[in-house]
């Protein structure tokens, strides 16, 4: 019964994220635009090339978090995969997802490609009760964790995305689509 599944989130949930994302998305689309990948540095390369799955952590939310999913279909699919399943939407505020420096350069340009539907970062996007929220985010932290919390589940089955800038904006999950490729 502590097997993480996608259909136990529920509405008011508290939705969050390990690591940081895009960073994959980054480098593909940089070696797809220049073959061989001129100036691609070590560490975005090896998001792409190396990346490393969150086991620990997984194990750790195991009877903890309601729902999760590794963000392996970029972040928008699989909090779509996750609302489908658990029969509820998302609020989602975008100033709180952890980028790295290139990928923030490239959202603050308006390019949110990367952080949404990039894929293949493997963090673990979760949801927790909102009671037991703060409690489960200082455990994985403390076990040395890098987790924040970007938004919650709600009652409608739309995705919201909250924008810095404060634009408002509904989403359709999109990225990797195994039966679209």
């Amino acid at each position: 019964d502590k097997a993480l599944r996608r259909a136990a989130g529920l509405p008011g949930d508290r939705v969050c994220v390990s690591g940081t994302l895009g960073d994959a998305g980054l480098a593909l689309q940089r070696l797809q635009r220049d073959a061989g990948g001129e100036g691609l540095s070590e560490d975005l390369c090896g998001r792409l090339h190396r990346p490393v799955p969150r086991v620990e952590l997984g194990r750790l939310l195991r009877g903890q978090a309601n729902a999760a999913i590794d963000v392996s279909d970029g972040l928008l699919a699989d909090l779509g995969h996750i609302c489908e399943s658990s029969g509820v939407g998302a609020v989602i505020e975008l100033g709180r997802l952890a980028m790295s420096d290139l990928v923030a350069a490239e959202a603050a340009r308006g390019n949110w490609e990367c952080s949404l539907a990039g894929g293949d970062d493997y963090e673990l996007l979760f949801t927790v009760d909102p009671a037991r929220a703060a409690g489960l985010l200082k455990t994985c932290r403390d076990a040395g964790h890098a987790v924040q919390e970007i938004g919650f589940l709600a009652a409608d089955r739309d995705i919201t995305l909250l924008y810095p800038d404060g634009k408002v904006k509904q989403e359709v999950p999109r990225g990797f689509d195994h039966f679209k490729a």
